[in-house]
């Protein structure tokens, strides 16, 4: 037996030969250069909201054919390993729908095993997962978000139980394992850790098992999208601008009813000089409201129809032209 040895870049040929599987999620696509590829371990760290939604939209493009993105799927298997118990198979119908795709043959083709304690995640992942044949894409749900490491007393507290990480490390081989029998591709989503902005729940083995690291940042009116790790492609961010929410649209109303009514107030220079109301006023709404209506001009430019009734007009435009639209209302 000959011990084969490429260079870099026949590898990267080897990885690059197969079109990428697209994930459903534009902006994902755009940061890994196309999508998902074969041979690459692809770490999701952030919400479990949002980290699931992309699973399952990946999981039903993989039953596309290769011109449309996907694996082209017929026999195949996708495996769908849920530990934030957030599957839904209805949404994967409405996904399989608006793809032109049969509900019920990716139904049949996903397998679904769900774990609610950390030792059930680690035997699925280690033992399970490997007895499964003809692999095509395996997705990991939450792989650390039961993994809750028990102090080892007041004397070594800050220090970690040694019995979870040996058990992450059986439950990383598991995957390695399943890699070398099907080649499959392999998504894992795993939440922050508590007191770090970058790190994964897991550690340092997370990390330096994932060989494509990507953070999501969620604000109120934005997602940032991180790529921190790939071997090919260097780190940069992608942003979505989120549309206003009834919850943002009531506080941005309020604020700025109560900010016309401050500066109204204080038309008069104040007795108290201390109290300068109307200046704070003014710089809290240049530095709150017109910074980010700048942004939302750039990355929000939309053409409207007179058409559509005023409900749909004032859930849809941006924050920029909701303060003209109040404007225009007290009038």
């Amino acid at each position: 037996m000959t011990l084969d040895i490429m260079t870099a870049k026949d590898y990267y040929e080897e990885l690059t030969k197969d079109p990428p599987l697209k994930s459903g999620n534009k902006h994902i696509d755009e940061l890994l250069g196309g999508g998902l590829r074969k041979g690459l371990v692809h770490l999701f760290i952030g919400n479990q909201k949002t980290t699931t939604d992309i699973l399952m939209r990946t999981a039903v493009m993989a039953f596309l054919p290769q011109s449309k993105g996907g694996l082209g799927i017929t026999t195949g298997k996708v495996v769908y390993i849920d530990g934030n118990n957030r599957f839904s198979p209805y949404f994967i119908s409405q996904l399989s729908l608006s793809q032109n795709l049969s509900p019920q043959h990716i139904l049949r083709n996903i397998y679904i095993a769900r774990a609610f304690q950390w030792t059930q995640m680690v035997e699925i992942v280690e033992e399970k997962l490997t007895q499964m044949q003809d692999v095509h894409l395996v997705l990991i749900s939450g792989l650390t978000s039961m993994f809750q490491p028990e102090r080892e007393g007041k004397e070594k507290e800050g220090r970690l139980n040694q019995q979870s990480f040996d058990e992450l490390k059986g439950a990383i081989q598991g995957i390695k394992t399943a890699i070398k029998q099907s080649n499959p591709i392999v998504v894992i989503t795993v939440p922050k850790h508590d007191n770090s902005i970058h790190k994964p729940f897991g550690g340092k083995i997370l990390s330096h098992f994932g060989c494509v690291a990507v953070e999501f940042f969620e604000q109120e009116r934005r997602t940032d999208y991180f790529l921190a790790q790939h071997p090919f492609i260097g780190p940069k961010r992608v942003t979505k601008w989120n549309r206003i929410t009834d919850q943002i649209k009531q506080k941005y109303t309020k604020w700025y009813l109560d900010s016309e009514t401050s500066l109204a107030d204080c038309s008069a220079e104040p007795k108290n000089p201390k109290n300068q109301w109307k200046d704070m006023m003014q710089t809290s709404l240049q530095t709150e409201i017109s910074k980010e209506v700048t942004r939302l001009r750039l990355k929000e430019k939309r053409n409207r129809t007179n058409s559509k009734g005023q409900d749909n007009k004032t859930s849809n435009m941006s924050l920029d032209h909701y303060l003209n639209y109040l404007k225009k209302e007290k009038r």
